[in-house]
């Protein structure tokens, strides 16, 4: 997988391979190998794609994994959102990053199409969201998460399990309003690059 960035006001950030010396994002012969596997291109969002990135998440709404997010909320944030596309150019996941502070960063609605499931895509795209977010903010540790019901996916991306109390921002902001607050089994996970 190839990261592209198409965005004018994105900042550049290291190269695919170069970033395990950088960031300790994982194996990256286990990425050399998910890339060759799925031959997809990782890239910036932009405005274009506010309606397949919709067509995308809404699979996991119906299913309540995610919570829905309407067309000017995926929008808003397409700046910190990035899409995998297909050899044909077709978006087969995507990934965002929202900031609680600027050391403090959720990866959120990380999701891929069930043609690209088991071929290294949303692994791919856990790394360029965090590329992404420790290209837009320099401050060290950065702490990111997850709440998520694939633990174990984030696990194999390097992340460890903890507990939501970790963060209150999360709480505080979103978890206290979201539909599900008091039927919530997502589990938390985290990883720090310091």
């Amino acid at each position: 997988t190839k990261f592209l960035q198409n965005s004018k006001k994105a900042p550049s950030f290291p190269a695919r391979f170069s970033i395990k010396s950088n960031y300790n994002c994982g194996d990256s012969s286990i990425r050399r190998d998910s890339a060759q596997r799925s031959g997809n291109v990782v890239r910036d969002a932009v405005d274009a794609d506010t309606e397949a990135i919709s067509a995308l998440l809404q699979p996991f709404v119906v299913k309540k994994i995610l919570l829905h997010r309407t067309l000017a909320e995926i929008r808003q944030n397409i700046d910190k959102t990035v899409v995998a596309l297909t050899g044909d150019g077709q978006i087969c996941g995507t990934s965002s990053l929202v900031f609680f502070s600027p050391t403090l960063c959720e990866i959120r609605a990380l999701v891929t199409a069930d043609s690209a499931q088991g071929k290294g895509v949303g692994r791919e795209l856990v790394f360029a969201t965090e590329r992404k977010a420790l290209a837009l903010n320099a401050e060290r540790p950065m702490r990111f998460f997850a709440l998520t019901y694939t633990p174990e996916f984030f696990e194999r991306c390097g992340y460890e399990r903890t507990t939501k109390d970790r963060f209150p921002e999360k709480i505080y902001e979103v978890c206290n309003f979201c539909l599900r607050k008091d039927d919530c089994h997502e589990t938390a996970v985290q990883k720090i690059f310091s």
